[in-house]
């Protein structure tokens, strides 16, 4: 519903023949959310931490990654704006170089 914090998590699978290394840090993780044509939120530029981590990961191994999206615009300068509406939303995600498959994801007004 409008108001909530939605959590976006995404699942890192290693499908070559020999161990990777992938790294988790706010400077290689942006994700995006839009509206239409309007880039409504993103992390790139606003960094929510400055810890990294690198894990090495076998053959077919899998890593999470998840972060927590307050429901708000964000405007320059990093500061939250206006709560998204109720709507239509796309999330993007790159994360350490690689382009996540884009997920919709819809707000509606709660009618309790």
């Amino acid at each position: 519903p409008v108001g909530a914090s939605p959590v976006f998590t995404a699942t890192i699978t290693i499908v070559s023949s020999s161990t990777c290394k992938f790294t988790s840090s706010a400077a290689n993780e942006k994700w995006t959310v839009w509206t239409g044509p309007t880039k409504f939120w993103t992390t790139a530029g606003c960094p929510q931490s400055d810890t990294s981590s690198t894990k090495k990961l076998s053959p077919q191994a899998s890593t999470q990654l998840s972060i927590t999206w307050d429901g708000k615009q964000l405007d320059p300068g990093c500061k939250a704006g206006a709560t998204a509406e109720a709507g239509t939303y796309v999330l993007h995600a790159r994360l350490d170089g690689v382009k996540a498959q884009q997920v919709i994801f819809h707000f509606h007004t709660n009618t309790q």
